[in-house]
Protein backbone atom coordinates (compact mmCIF):
# COMPACT_ATOMS: atom_id res chain seq x y z
CA UNK A 1 0.00 0.00 0.00
CA UNK A 2 1.90 3.23 -1.60
CA UNK A 3 -1.09 5.85 -0.69
CA UNK A 4 1.05 8.78 -0.06
CA UNK A 5 3.79 7.24 -1.45
CA UNK A 6 3.29 7.90 -1.26
CA UNK A 7 0.82 10.90 -2.86
CA UNK A 8 -0.85 14.77 -2.26
CA UNK A 9 1.69 22.89 -1.48
CA UNK A 10 4.80 34.37 -1.11
CA UNK A 11 6.38 36.84 -0.73
CA UNK A 12 4.32 40.15 -0.14
CA UNK A 13 2.41 42.24 -2.77
CA UNK A 14 4.71 45.44 -1.60
CA UNK A 15 8.08 43.91 -2.78
CA UNK A 16 6.28 43.17 -6.02
CA UNK A 17 5.17 46.61 -6.07
CA UNK A 18 8.39 48.00 -5.65
CA UNK A 19 10.52 45.62 -8.04
CA UNK A 20 7.61 46.88 -10.54
CA UNK A 21 8.04 50.39 -10.04
CA UNK A 22 12.02 50.26 -10.70
CA UNK A 23 11.66 47.93 -13.42
CA UNK A 24 8.79 46.88 -14.89
CA UNK A 25 8.04 47.43 -18.48
CA UNK A 26 6.93 45.41 -21.26
CA UNK A 27 5.63 45.45 -25.20
CA UNK A 28 3.13 43.59 -26.70
CA UNK A 29 4.67 41.74 -29.50
CA UNK A 30 2.87 40.23 -32.69
CA UNK A 31 0.34 37.75 -32.03
CA UNK A 32 1.68 34.28 -31.57
CA UNK A 33 -0.18 31.73 -34.06
CA UNK A 34 -3.35 29.66 -33.77
CA UNK A 35 -2.69 27.14 -30.95
CA UNK A 36 0.30 28.73 -29.49
CA UNK A 37 0.93 31.17 -26.43
CA UNK A 38 4.92 32.93 -26.22
CA UNK A 39 5.69 33.74 -22.69
CA UNK A 40 8.54 35.85 -22.22
CA UNK A 41 10.67 38.09 -19.83
CA UNK A 42 13.72 38.89 -18.42
CA UNK A 43 15.03 37.44 -15.13
CA UNK A 44 17.49 38.93 -13.01
CA UNK A 45 18.77 37.49 -9.41
CA UNK A 46 18.77 39.85 -6.35
CA UNK A 47 21.91 39.40 -5.58
CA UNK A 48 21.88 40.91 -2.59
CA UNK A 49 19.47 38.78 -1.23
CA UNK A 50 17.55 42.01 0.31
CA UNK A 51 13.56 42.10 0.72
CA UNK A 52 13.23 44.98 -1.40
CA UNK A 53 15.45 44.85 -4.52
CA UNK A 54 17.08 48.15 -5.56
CA UNK A 55 18.29 48.31 -9.29
CA UNK A 56 21.77 47.99 -8.42
CA UNK A 57 21.22 44.73 -6.75
CA UNK A 58 19.74 43.23 -9.93
CA UNK A 59 22.08 40.94 -11.86
CA UNK A 60 21.00 39.33 -15.26
CA UNK A 61 20.29 35.52 -14.95
CA UNK A 62 22.52 34.44 -18.64
CA UNK A 63 22.53 31.01 -19.75
CA UNK A 64 19.18 30.02 -17.19
CA UNK A 65 15.79 28.63 -17.94
CA UNK A 66 12.56 29.49 -17.58
CA UNK A 67 10.58 26.20 -17.35
CA UNK A 68 6.64 26.34 -18.04
CA UNK A 69 4.01 23.77 -18.28
CA UNK A 70 0.15 23.82 -18.36
CA UNK A 71 -2.00 23.01 -15.41
CA UNK A 72 -5.20 22.16 -16.87
CA UNK A 73 -6.03 20.65 -19.87
CA UNK A 74 -3.67 18.62 -21.84
CA UNK A 75 0.21 18.42 -20.47
CA UNK A 76 2.24 20.86 -22.27
CA UNK A 77 6.00 22.08 -21.33
CA UNK A 78 8.71 23.93 -22.51
CA UNK A 79 12.17 25.71 -21.84
CA UNK A 80 13.29 28.87 -23.11
CA UNK A 81 17.08 29.84 -21.81
CA UNK A 82 17.89 33.41 -21.23
CA UNK A 83 20.13 35.70 -22.96
CA UNK A 84 23.30 37.71 -21.72
CA UNK A 85 21.24 40.55 -20.68
CA UNK A 86 18.20 37.53 -19.06
CA UNK A 87 15.74 38.17 -21.61
CA UNK A 88 13.86 34.61 -22.49
CA UNK A 89 10.85 33.80 -24.42
CA UNK A 90 9.22 30.53 -24.54
CA UNK A 91 6.37 29.57 -26.58
CA UNK A 92 3.59 26.54 -25.45
CA UNK A 93 2.17 24.77 -28.08
CA UNK A 94 -1.55 25.32 -26.96
CA UNK A 95 -4.32 28.73 -26.68
CA UNK A 96 -5.24 30.62 -23.42
CA UNK A 97 -3.66 28.29 -21.41
CA UNK A 98 -3.06 28.11 -17.39
CA UNK A 99 0.29 27.17 -16.63
CA UNK A 100 2.83 27.37 -13.64
CA UNK A 101 6.83 28.10 -13.99
CA UNK A 102 10.06 27.31 -12.35
CA UNK A 103 13.46 28.71 -12.99
CA UNK A 104 16.30 26.29 -13.58
CA UNK A 105 20.51 26.96 -13.60
CA UNK A 106 22.35 26.27 -15.99
CA UNK A 107 22.85 22.70 -15.19
CA UNK A 108 19.37 22.00 -14.64
CA UNK A 109 18.90 22.45 -11.06
CA UNK A 110 15.49 24.61 -9.82
CA UNK A 111 16.30 27.37 -8.20
CA UNK A 112 12.92 29.10 -7.71
CA UNK A 113 9.20 28.81 -8.03
CA UNK A 114 7.90 31.66 -9.77
CA UNK A 115 4.70 33.44 -8.26
CA UNK A 116 2.45 35.88 -10.09
CA UNK A 117 0.80 38.54 -8.85
CA UNK A 118 -1.63 40.86 -10.33
CA UNK A 119 -2.19 44.65 -9.60
CA UNK A 120 -5.20 43.42 -7.39
CA UNK A 121 -2.61 42.27 -4.66
CA UNK A 122 -3.78 38.45 -5.78
CA UNK A 123 -1.02 36.53 -6.49
CA UNK A 124 -0.21 32.28 -7.09
CA UNK A 125 1.69 29.41 -8.34
CA UNK A 126 -0.10 29.37 -11.74
CA UNK A 127 -1.30 32.17 -13.84
CA UNK A 128 -4.14 32.03 -16.98
CA UNK A 129 -3.75 33.99 -20.28
CA UNK A 130 -5.74 35.04 -23.24
CA UNK A 131 -3.24 35.52 -25.16
CA UNK A 132 0.82 36.30 -25.24
CA UNK A 133 2.32 37.09 -21.98
CA UNK A 134 5.10 39.54 -21.50
CA UNK A 135 5.92 38.79 -17.76
CA UNK A 136 8.26 42.04 -17.92
CA UNK A 137 11.03 41.50 -14.95
CA UNK A 138 11.46 38.47 -13.52
CA UNK A 139 13.06 38.71 -9.77
CA UNK A 140 14.65 35.66 -8.56
CA UNK A 141 15.69 35.36 -4.60
CA UNK A 142 18.32 33.14 -3.19
CA UNK A 143 15.26 31.92 -0.54
CA UNK A 144 14.49 29.90 -3.83
CA UNK A 145 11.51 32.06 -4.94
CA UNK A 146 10.72 34.47 -8.08
CA UNK A 147 8.34 37.04 -8.67
CA UNK A 148 6.75 38.27 -11.83
CA UNK A 149 3.47 41.08 -12.60
CA UNK A 150 1.35 39.94 -14.76
CA UNK A 151 0.15 41.40 -17.67
CA UNK A 152 -4.11 42.88 -18.10
CA UNK A 153 -4.39 40.02 -20.38
CA UNK A 154 -3.86 37.53 -17.64
CA UNK A 155 -5.30 36.79 -13.88
CA UNK A 156 -4.61 34.31 -11.37
CA UNK A 157 -6.99 31.75 -10.80
CA UNK A 158 -9.33 31.82 -8.12
CA UNK A 159 -7.81 35.44 -7.39
CA UNK A 160 -4.82 33.53 -5.50
CA UNK A 161 -4.15 30.58 -2.99
CA UNK A 162 -1.20 28.94 -1.96
CA UNK A 163 2.11 28.70 -3.04
CA UNK A 164 5.29 26.69 -2.70
CA UNK A 165 8.25 28.28 -1.48
CA UNK A 166 12.22 26.92 -1.71
CA UNK A 167 11.47 24.39 -4.00
CA UNK A 168 14.83 23.21 -5.21
CA UNK A 169 14.53 19.35 -6.89
CA UNK A 170 11.11 18.00 -8.58
CA UNK A 171 12.40 14.40 -6.80
CA UNK A 172 13.33 15.49 -3.29
CA UNK A 173 11.62 18.72 -3.11
CA UNK A 174 9.08 19.36 -5.29
CA UNK A 175 5.83 20.74 -6.49
CA UNK A 176 2.50 19.06 -7.75
CA UNK A 177 -0.95 19.94 -8.87
CA UNK A 178 -4.18 18.21 -9.59
CA UNK A 179 -7.80 19.18 -10.55
CA UNK A 180 -10.99 17.34 -11.28
CA UNK A 181 -14.05 16.64 -10.01
CA UNK A 182 -15.60 14.67 -6.96
CA UNK A 183 -18.13 13.12 -5.21
CA UNK A 184 -18.83 11.84 -1.11
CA UNK A 185 -21.36 9.00 -0.35
CA UNK A 186 -21.37 9.93 3.19
CA UNK A 187 -22.97 6.33 4.40
CA UNK A 188 -20.15 4.38 2.80
CA UNK A 189 -17.98 7.50 3.52
CA UNK A 190 -16.21 6.67 -0.01
CA UNK A 191 -14.87 9.29 -1.43
CA UNK A 192 -14.40 9.02 -5.47
CA UNK A 193 -12.31 11.58 -7.44
CA UNK A 194 -12.26 12.32 -11.07
CA UNK A 195 -8.56 14.01 -12.04
CA UNK A 196 -8.86 15.65 -14.93
CA UNK A 197 -5.94 18.12 -14.87
CA UNK A 198 -1.81 16.20 -13.14
CA UNK A 199 1.40 17.46 -13.04
CA UNK A 200 2.92 15.50 -10.17
CA UNK A 201 6.22 14.19 -10.43
CA UNK A 202 5.19 11.46 -8.16
CA UNK A 203 2.69 9.69 -6.06
CA UNK A 204 -0.32 12.29 -6.80
CA UNK A 205 -3.51 11.90 -7.05
CA UNK A 206 -3.98 10.01 -9.97
CA UNK A 207 -5.41 10.74 -13.54
CA UNK A 208 -9.15 8.94 -14.01
CA UNK A 209 -11.93 8.22 -11.39
CA UNK A 210 -10.58 6.16 -7.91
CA UNK A 211 -12.13 5.68 -4.98
CA UNK A 212 -10.81 5.97 -1.19
CA UNK A 213 -12.33 5.49 2.34
CA UNK A 214 -12.06 7.96 4.57
CA UNK A 215 -12.51 9.45 8.15
CA UNK A 216 -14.61 12.53 8.43
CA UNK A 217 -15.76 14.71 11.14
CA UNK A 218 -16.47 18.19 11.22
CA UNK A 219 -12.54 19.41 11.34
CA UNK A 220 -10.61 16.43 10.01
CA UNK A 221 -10.31 14.05 6.89
CA UNK A 222 -8.04 10.75 7.44
CA UNK A 223 -6.77 9.93 3.43
CA UNK A 224 -4.55 6.91 4.13
CA UNK A 225 -1.33 8.41 5.85
CA UNK A 226 -2.59 11.40 5.51
CA UNK A 227 -4.74 13.81 8.01
CA UNK A 228 -6.26 16.78 6.36
CA UNK A 229 -7.92 19.62 8.43
CA UNK A 230 -10.05 22.56 8.01
CA UNK A 231 -12.58 25.14 10.04
CA UNK A 232 -15.05 23.27 11.56
CA UNK A 233 -17.67 22.24 9.04
CA UNK A 234 -20.67 20.13 8.40
CA UNK A 235 -19.33 16.50 9.89
CA UNK A 236 -21.02 15.12 6.45
CA UNK A 237 -19.64 17.32 3.85
CA UNK A 238 -16.32 17.10 2.64
CA UNK A 239 -16.71 20.78 1.76
CA UNK A 240 -13.69 23.39 2.25
CA UNK A 241 -10.13 24.16 2.28
CA UNK A 242 -7.84 21.30 3.94
CA UNK A 243 -4.62 21.41 4.85
CA UNK A 244 -2.51 18.05 5.85
CA UNK A 245 1.35 17.70 6.40
CA UNK A 246 3.32 14.57 5.95
CA UNK A 247 7.20 13.54 7.08
CA UNK A 248 9.25 12.66 3.83
CA UNK A 249 11.87 10.43 4.16
CA UNK A 250 14.57 12.67 3.14
CA UNK A 251 13.86 15.21 5.75
CA UNK A 252 11.30 18.12 6.44
CA UNK A 253 7.66 17.70 5.49
CA UNK A 254 5.47 17.73 2.53
CA UNK A 255 2.58 20.08 2.99
CA UNK A 256 -0.85 19.55 0.91
CA UNK A 257 -3.88 21.45 0.01
CA UNK A 258 -6.79 20.07 -0.86
CA UNK A 259 -9.74 22.51 -1.82
CA UNK A 260 -13.69 20.76 -2.52
CA UNK A 261 -15.98 23.05 -3.44
CA UNK A 262 -19.60 23.42 -3.03
CA UNK A 263 -20.00 22.80 -7.16
CA UNK A 264 -18.28 19.26 -7.01
CA UNK A 265 -15.05 20.71 -8.58
CA UNK A 266 -11.82 19.77 -6.49
CA UNK A 267 -7.98 20.77 -6.59
CA UNK A 268 -4.68 19.77 -4.88
CA UNK A 269 -1.33 21.22 -4.66
CA UNK A 270 1.91 19.39 -2.94
CA UNK A 271 4.72 21.42 -1.56
CA UNK A 272 8.23 19.75 -0.61
CA UNK A 273 6.92 16.52 -1.86
CA UNK A 274 9.37 13.90 -2.04
CA UNK A 275 9.13 11.06 -4.40
CA UNK A 276 11.57 8.79 -2.09
CA UNK A 277 10.44 6.54 0.24
CA UNK A 278 11.54 3.86 2.51
CA UNK A 279 9.44 1.02 4.45
CA UNK A 280 10.70 -1.42 6.64
CA UNK A 281 9.08 -4.70 7.04
CA UNK A 282 8.92 -7.05 9.81
CA UNK A 283 8.13 -10.59 9.07
CA UNK A 284 7.01 -12.21 12.80
CA UNK A 285 6.57 -15.65 10.91
CA UNK A 286 9.89 -15.95 10.62
CA UNK A 287 11.69 -12.74 12.68
CA UNK A 288 12.73 -11.68 10.07
CA UNK A 289 13.20 -8.02 8.76
CA UNK A 290 13.30 -6.12 5.19
CA UNK A 291 13.64 -2.77 3.27
CA UNK A 292 11.09 -1.87 0.54
CA UNK A 293 12.30 1.06 -1.55
CA UNK A 294 10.01 3.22 -3.60
CA UNK A 295 10.87 6.13 -6.18
CA UNK A 296 7.80 7.60 -8.02
CA UNK A 297 7.69 8.41 -11.08
CA UNK A 298 4.57 8.71 -12.81
CA UNK A 299 5.89 10.42 -16.33
CA UNK A 300 8.76 7.76 -16.28
CA UNK A 301 11.41 10.65 -16.52
CA UNK A 302 14.09 8.78 -14.87
CA UNK A 303 16.10 6.41 -17.01
CA UNK A 304 18.00 4.36 -13.65
CA UNK A 305 17.91 4.50 -9.82
CA UNK A 306 20.48 3.40 -6.97
CA UNK A 307 20.31 2.36 -3.30
CA UNK A 308 23.29 2.27 -1.27
CA UNK A 309 23.38 1.49 2.62
CA UNK A 310 23.32 -0.21 5.56
CA UNK A 311 22.39 -3.68 5.47
CA UNK A 312 22.32 -4.04 1.54
CA UNK A 313 25.37 -5.16 -0.31
CA UNK A 314 26.79 -2.75 -2.36
CA UNK A 315 24.89 -0.85 -5.05
CA UNK A 316 21.82 -2.17 -5.50
CA UNK A 317 19.49 -1.71 -8.82
CA UNK A 318 15.95 -0.63 -8.23
CA UNK A 319 13.46 -1.64 -10.80
CA UNK A 320 11.35 0.09 -12.80
CA UNK A 321 7.17 -0.80 -12.89
CA UNK A 322 3.90 0.95 -13.17
CA UNK A 323 5.11 4.54 -12.31
CA UNK A 324 7.69 4.18 -9.56
CA UNK A 325 11.07 2.46 -9.31
CA UNK A 326 11.09 -0.21 -6.64
CA UNK A 327 13.36 -2.74 -4.16
CA UNK A 328 11.37 -5.26 -2.93
CA UNK A 329 12.41 -7.56 0.35
CA UNK A 330 15.91 -6.02 0.79
CA UNK A 331 17.21 -8.38 2.83
CA UNK A 332 18.13 -6.88 6.33
CA UNK A 333 18.71 -9.90 8.81
CA UNK A 334 17.14 -11.12 11.82
CA UNK A 335 17.77 -7.66 13.64
CA UNK A 336 15.81 -5.06 13.75
CA UNK A 337 17.13 -1.57 11.78
CA UNK A 338 18.41 1.00 13.34
CA UNK A 339 16.09 3.94 13.13
CA UNK A 340 18.18 6.77 11.56
CA UNK A 341 19.98 4.99 9.51
CA UNK A 342 20.79 6.46 6.15
CA UNK A 343 20.69 5.48 2.92
CA UNK A 344 22.02 6.94 -0.32
CA UNK A 345 19.45 7.39 -3.57
CA UNK A 346 20.64 8.64 -6.85
CA UNK A 347 18.22 8.90 -9.55
CA UNK A 348 19.42 9.93 -13.05
CA UNK A 349 17.16 11.57 -15.54
CA UNK A 350 17.61 13.94 -18.54
CA UNK A 351 18.47 16.80 -16.70
CA UNK A 352 21.59 14.68 -14.69
CA UNK A 353 21.96 13.25 -11.47
CA UNK A 354 20.11 13.71 -8.32
CA UNK A 355 21.61 12.37 -4.85
CA UNK A 356 19.48 11.93 -2.27
CA UNK A 357 19.80 10.77 1.64
CA UNK A 358 17.06 8.94 3.28
CA UNK A 359 16.59 7.23 6.78
CA UNK A 360 14.85 4.62 8.25
CA UNK A 361 11.97 6.08 10.75
CA UNK A 362 11.28 3.25 12.57
CA UNK A 363 9.66 -0.08 12.66
CA UNK A 364 7.11 -2.65 13.79
CA UNK A 365 7.57 -4.02 16.60
CA UNK A 366 4.30 -5.52 17.79
CA UNK A 367 2.74 -8.15 15.83
CA UNK A 368 -1.04 -8.40 14.18
CA UNK A 369 -2.80 -10.49 16.49
CA UNK A 370 -5.03 -12.97 14.38
CA UNK A 371 -8.33 -13.87 15.74
CA UNK A 372 -10.79 -15.41 13.23
CA UNK A 373 -10.54 -17.79 11.62
CA UNK A 374 -8.37 -19.48 14.09
CA UNK A 375 -5.62 -21.81 12.77
CA UNK A 376 -6.47 -25.64 11.57
CA UNK A 377 -10.43 -24.65 11.96
CA UNK A 378 -13.30 -24.64 9.61
CA UNK A 379 -15.68 -22.57 8.71
CA UNK A 380 -18.71 -21.37 6.41
CA UNK A 381 -19.10 -18.94 3.45
CA UNK A 382 -19.21 -16.31 4.30
CA UNK A 383 -15.91 -16.19 6.49
CA UNK A 384 -15.67 -13.53 8.81
CA UNK A 385 -11.69 -12.19 8.99
CA UNK A 386 -11.11 -10.93 12.73
CA UNK A 387 -7.85 -9.75 13.64
CA UNK A 388 -6.98 -7.20 16.60
CA UNK A 389 -7.66 -3.56 16.32
CA UNK A 390 -4.46 -1.31 16.60
CA UNK A 391 -4.25 2.18 18.19
CA UNK A 392 -1.62 4.30 17.18
CA UNK A 393 -1.05 7.80 15.31
CA UNK A 394 1.29 6.48 12.67
CA UNK A 395 -1.21 3.71 12.12
CA UNK A 396 -2.32 3.61 8.16
CA UNK A 397 -4.36 0.07 7.34
CA UNK A 398 -4.92 -3.47 7.34
CA UNK A 399 -4.24 -5.71 4.23
CA UNK A 400 -5.56 -8.94 4.26
CA UNK A 401 -4.34 -11.74 2.20
CA UNK A 402 -6.42 -15.21 1.23
CA UNK A 403 -4.15 -17.64 -0.86
CA UNK A 404 -5.44 -21.84 -1.63
CA UNK A 405 -3.30 -24.41 0.16
CA UNK A 406 -1.10 -24.44 -3.19
CA UNK A 407 -0.08 -21.53 -2.83
CA UNK A 408 -2.13 -19.45 -5.62
CA UNK A 409 -3.65 -16.75 -4.67
CA UNK A 410 -7.16 -16.33 -3.54
CA UNK A 411 -8.37 -12.56 -3.15
CA UNK A 412 -6.03 -9.64 -1.28
CA UNK A 413 -8.33 -6.91 0.60
CA UNK A 414 -6.09 -3.67 1.01
CA UNK A 415 -6.57 -0.64 2.74
CA UNK A 416 -8.96 -1.71 5.49
CA UNK A 417 -9.84 0.57 7.82
CA UNK A 418 -11.57 -1.70 10.04
CA UNK A 419 -10.27 -4.77 11.81
CA UNK A 420 -13.22 -6.97 10.16
CA UNK A 421 -14.00 -8.50 6.61
CA UNK A 422 -16.71 -10.86 5.25
CA UNK A 423 -15.36 -12.68 2.21
CA UNK A 424 -17.85 -15.15 0.07
CA UNK A 425 -15.53 -18.35 -0.59
CA UNK A 426 -16.20 -21.46 -2.12
CA UNK A 427 -15.61 -24.72 -0.36
CA UNK A 428 -11.81 -25.52 -0.54
CA UNK A 429 -8.33 -25.08 2.08
CA UNK A 430 -6.95 -22.24 2.39
CA UNK A 431 -4.23 -20.14 4.21
CA UNK A 432 -4.86 -16.42 5.88
CA UNK A 433 -2.35 -13.41 6.78
CA UNK A 434 -2.91 -10.06 7.90
CA UNK A 435 -0.24 -7.05 7.21
CA UNK A 436 -0.73 -3.78 9.26
CA UNK A 437 0.37 -0.60 7.93
CA UNK A 438 1.83 2.41 9.86
CA UNK A 439 3.73 5.55 8.20
CA UNK A 440 6.92 3.98 7.94
CA UNK A 441 6.76 0.19 7.78
CA UNK A 442 4.44 -2.64 8.10
CA UNK A 443 3.80 -5.75 10.45
CA UNK A 444 2.96 -9.11 8.55
CA UNK A 445 2.06 -12.45 9.81
CA UNK A 446 1.04 -16.01 8.89
CA UNK A 447 -2.75 -16.11 10.39
CA UNK A 448 -3.09 -19.82 9.56
CA UNK A 449 -4.49 -22.85 7.82
CA UNK A 450 -8.72 -23.54 7.26
CA UNK A 451 -11.03 -25.00 5.30
CA UNK A 452 -14.23 -23.76 4.20
CA UNK A 453 -16.71 -26.24 4.06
Amino acid sequence: MRMSRKLWLLLSVSLIFISVKLLFSCTFGNPSEEGETTISGTMSMNSGGAPLARASALTPLAGHKLHCWTVTGTHVEETGVSDSNGHVSLTLKVKNPTFSCNIMNPSNQVIADLNFADTSGNSGASVHTTGDIPLGPITVFPTGTATAIIPPNASIPGGGGPTCQNITDPWTNGQGTASGTYSYDPVTHILTLNTTTYNFQCYGPPPGSWQIPILLTATTLRMGSMVFTRTSSDPNSVVGSWTATEPNDTGGNATIYMTMGADGKMSFLSCNASCVNLHTTHYFSSSDYGLDTYVGDDFHRATSVTISGPGLTGTVNLVWDDGEWFLDDGYLGVTPPSVGSQYAITIYDAQGTHNATAGIRGYVNTAPVCINPPDSSSATSPVLFQWGAVSDPDFLDYDLWIDYESGTDFDRFDNLINNSQSVVMPMDHYYWGLSVEYTYGSGEIECGYFQVH
